[in-house]
């Protein structure tokens, strides 16, 4: 669920729904408090939760979110169980956005400027199937973070994702795969 707020809270940032983009980071951080997985929040994002007028544009955003993802890599990740934690983050991330994007493209009615959005989710699972790899043969991790699950769901979604141009048929069949999987993150 951290991972869902986590992407929700950058697509709201993104079209300046400040509002939503502050409830999305409040959602976020009291969930990391019951994962006691909790890290001093910046400045500037405390004061983006407390105030979101504060963000003036997505830059601004984009900026404070690379600052707490570099704390985080810093300081955050000194053992096992929060490498996990940050795994099943961007896990989360992965599936809300490939959500997002994918009901998006269907409601469009799947034009071309939408299609192409699919690029930059490869992008981001290639990355993140890369990242799994890092990890595989630790039994513990791969207990903890439902490797062997997540590792076929995403490489069956990356496998539809490597066709030179994407099309209607390969959307419709990424969100059956995709729609399961966000409803069970989401039943959480």
């Amino acid at each position: 669920m951290a991972g869902v707020y986590t992407f929700d809270a950058g697509y709201a940032a993104l079209f300046m729904k400040k509002r939503e983009l502050a409830d999305s980071l409040k959602a976020r951080t009291m969930l990391n408090e019951k994962l006691g997985f909790t890290m001093p929040l910046s400045k500037k994002l405390k004061q983006f939760i407390e105030n979101p007028d504060r963000i003036q544009n997505y830059e601004i955003w984009s900026d404070t979110m690379a600052d707490v993802l570099q704390k985080l890599i810093d300081r955050g990740l000194d053992s096992d169980q929060r490498l996990c934690i940050v795994i099943n983050y961007f896990y989360g991330s992965i599936i809300e956005g490939m959500y997002v994007v994918t009901e998006s493209i269907a409601q469009s009615g799947y034009t071309p400027e939408m299609l192409a959005l699919m690029d930059h989710q490869a992008v981001r699972l290639s990355l993140f199937l890369k990242l799994l790899n890092v990890f595989r043969g630790d039994a513990t991790f791969e207990k903890a973070v439902g490797f062997d699950f997540r590792f076929r769901l995403l490489g069956q979604v990356h496998n539809l994702m490597l066709v030179n141009g994407f099309a209607r048929r390969d959307i419709d069949d990424i969100r059956r795969l995709i729609f399961p999987e966000r409803r069970a993150i989401l039943a959480i």
